[in-house]
C-alpha cells in the first residue's frame, strides 16, 4: 500500500471571487477524503454550486466519465459551500472546476497531495458494557489517540513494528502484537469487554467482589468500577461482569 498522505492543499484559483481551503482530511489505504470549503466574496445563499474534480492531466474540455474523480452539487449557505472529495492516492494533483448549476462558467484551482513518509494505523472498537466509546484510548509507541464517537481511530507513526494497545479502565485491554506498520494498515474492529476492574487480564469473581465492596458509591476516584459510565457503582455494573465473566484476550 502507498505510504500515507497527510496534507491536501487547495491552491487559490486565479479567477473567481472566492477562496478555497481544506477543512478536514481522512486518509484510508488508497483514498484520501478531503473536505474542500469555498468562501465567496459575496452572498450566494440558496444558489447551487457544482464542483468537478479531475486528474491534473485532464481538463474540462477533454475528459470522459471514467476520468471523473468527483462531481457534486450543493446549495450555498450564505457565502459558504463545502464538498467531501474522494482522491485516489495513486495520483498526486487534481484540478477542480467550481461553477453554477450547469458549469457553463467556472473558476478552477489545484488540489495537491503531499506524502509525508509516515504510516497510519487505523481501526475501530466497540464496547460490551455501555461505556462512553470516546474514553477508550489507543496507543502505539509514543503515539496515542482517543476513539471517535463512531469507535474509529487513526494513529500517525514512523514506519516500523509496534504493539498497538486499546482499552480503558474497567475493561479488558486488547493488544495487537508486532503490528507491521512499515506502510499504512487497518486492524479492523475489536470488541472490548467490560468487567476487568482489577486490570489483571481476566473478568472473574475477583472483579465481582470489587463491585460488591463499593456498592452504591459514586464513581469519583474509582472510575474503573463504573463500567457503564452512569456515575454510580451498582447492579448494572455487576450484571455486565456476570455477562462477560471468563473473558480474556489470552
Amino acid at each position: 500500500m502507498k505510504k500515507a498522505i497527510v496534507m491536501v492543499l487547495a491552491l487559490f484559483a486565479a479567477t473567481g471571487a472566492y477562496a478555497a481551503r481544506i477543512t478536514d482530511v481522512d486518509i484510508e489505504s488508497d483514498v484520501t477524503m478531503a473536505v474542500v470549503a469555498f468562501s465567496y466574496a459575496d452572498s450566494l445563499d440558496e444558489q447551487v454550486a457544482t464542483i468537478l474534480v479531475l486528474p491534473s492531466d485532464k481538463s474540462i474540455i477533454n475528459y470522459s466519465d471514467e476520468d471523473i474523480c468527483y462531481m457534486g452539487q450543493k446549495k450555498v449557505e450564505g457565502s459558504m459551500v463545502s464538498f467531501t472529495v474522494p482522491l485516489k492516492n495513486s495520483a498526486q494533483t487534481y484540478t477542480y472546476y467550481l461553477g453554477g448549476i450547469d458549469l457553463d462558467s467556472y473558476a478552477t484551482g489545484t488540489i495537491a497531495l503531499i506524502n509525508d513518509g509516515l504510516s497510519r494505523i487505523r481501526g475501530s472498537a466497540s464496547v460490551r458494557g455501555g461505556a462512553n466509546i470516546t474514553r477508550v484510548s489507543v496507543s502505539a509507541g509514543t503515539a496515542t489517540a482517543a476513539l471517535n464517537e463512531g469507535g474509529g481511530y487513526t494513529l500517525v507513526v514512523e514506519p516500523g513494528i509496534y504493539d498497538v494497545v486499546l482499552g480503558r479502565e474497567g475493561y479488558l485491554y486488547k493488544t495487537y502484537k508486532d503490528v507491521d506498520a512499515t506502510s499504512s494498515i487497518n486492524l479492523g474492529n475489536v470488541e472490548l469487554y467490560g468487567g476487568d476492574v482489577t486490570a489483571d487480564g481476566v473478568i472473574d469473581n475477583i472483579d465481582l467482589q470489587e463491585i460488591l465492596t463499593a456498592w452504591g458509591e459514586s464513581s469519583d476516584g474509582q472510575e474503573n468500577l463504573d463500567i457503564n459510565d452512569d456515575g454510580i457503582i451498582n447492579l448494572a455494573d455487576f450484571q455486565i461482569i456476570l455477562a462477560n465473566e471468563g473473558k480474556s484476550y489470552e
